[in-house]
């Protein structure tokens, strides 16, 4: 007998959201994101590519709460030219988990006085 998808398995929907050329040169909310209902969620990447070239200081960007803004993640942009890909999280604990239906931020710190990215963020939803 075929085993299909049942109630007791623990299936993991891991979804990328893709914040298109993000301003990363404000102290700005660029983008918000809520999971599928009753599903928790754990960060597992944050990927970014500059669009345009950052200027004078790194950037951080933050996944977090509107209370508690980098409490699932930061990634440092360095000054960079126009391409530059950077895929490290600086500061994250993989055991603190998004509570379901929550919604979450993704923010910039204003680092750069110039400065746009393509921004990637990647969670696993179960």
């Amino acid at each position: 007998m075929a085993q299909g998808l049942g109630a007791s398995r623990d299936y993991r929907l891991p979804i990328v959201y893709q914040f298109p050329a993000a301003k990363i040169d404000t102290v700005s909310t660029l983008g918000r994101i809520v999971g599928p209902e009753g599903k928790r969620g754990r960060l597992i990447g944050i990927s970014s590519v500059l669009t345009v070239a950052t200027t004078s200081g790194a950037t951080e960007i933050r996944l977090g709460l509107s209370s508690d803004p980098d409490k699932y993640g930061i990634q440092s942009i360095a000054v960079g030219a126009i391409g530059t890909v950077t895929t490290d999280i600086t500061d994250y604990t993989a055991s603190v988990l998004i509570p379901a239906d929550t919604e979450i931020e993704l923010s910039s710190d204003n680092g750069a006085v110039v400065g746009d990215a393509d921004i990637f963020v990647y969670i696993n939803w179960f």
